[in-house]
């Protein structure tokens, strides 16, 4: 059984896109303080691609590349159908250490034990990168 229906899924999109422009815009605040680089984004708990599409397209000119974190296979499935430049795996396991400038999280982190959180962030956040 999905996690959301498709009607569900179109009023989670309408839902969280407020959210999703802040957490765009509060990157945007701090684009002076993180790398120069072009930057690796990852989603952790990126459901069907929602911010990582929001912030494609706000940020399309720092990209390197977008990572999408996701436990829902059919979710993960959509993701990887529809936004296909993107990189989508299961869990926090198969990235890389040290491998991500900027990265976000949008209502999954209750889900979750959170010391093990922040260890896996620490791990695959780069010295100066940034967690929204």
């Amino acid at each position: 059984m999905p996690f959301f229906d498709t009607a569900g899924d179109q009023r989670m999109v309408h839902q969280n896109q407020p959210a999703w422009d802040a957490i765009a815009h509060y990157i945007q605040l701090a684009d002076g303080k993180l790398p120069k680089r072009p930057w690796n984004i990852l989603d952790w708990g990126c459901h069907r691609g929602g911010l990582l599409q929001t912030l494609s397209g706000e940020f399309v000119a720092r990209l390197q590349d977008l990572y999408g974190v996701e436990l829902d296979e059919e979710a993960r499935e959509y993701a990887l159908r529809h936004l296909q430049q993107m990189l989508f795996c299961r869990d926090l396991s198969r990235v890389p250490d040290q491998s991500v400038d900027v990265f976000v999280s949008h209502e999954v982190l209750y889900l979750v034990e959170l010391d093990w959180f922040l260890i896996e962030l620490k791990r695959v956040l780069r010295p100066d990168g940034a967690a929204f």
